[in-house]
């Protein structure tokens, strides 16, 4: 069995497939709570969503730069940090 489960999912939902940040949030808690009923003693560890740039340059953030996906990475980010924190 193992100790510590790591979560990593959550950045081809919305890259690639374009869902929304609350079906991607939907999608990642769904797969920690199965894992949370099967009560083995493991540790659960959710991994936030890497910064993806959409341009050369690599940005994420500024004047001239409009990379939707920071703002939704973001938001799911803090949705499981307060998950997490609970």
């Amino acid at each position: 069995k193992p100790k510590v489960w790591w979560i990593n999912i959550g950045s081809n939902d919305l890259f690639s497939t374009r869902c929304s940040e609350e079906i991607t949030i939907m999608g990642i808690l769904r797969v920690v709570e199965e894992l949370m009923s099967l009560d083995d003693g493991a540790s659960i560890v959710i991994n936030s969503l890497y910064p993806v740039a959409t341009r050369k340059s690599m940005g994420l953030e500024g004047k001239y730069i409009h990379n939707n996906f920071w703002y939704s990475i973001n938001k799911v980010n803090e949705r499981l940090q307060k998950f997490a924190k609970k």
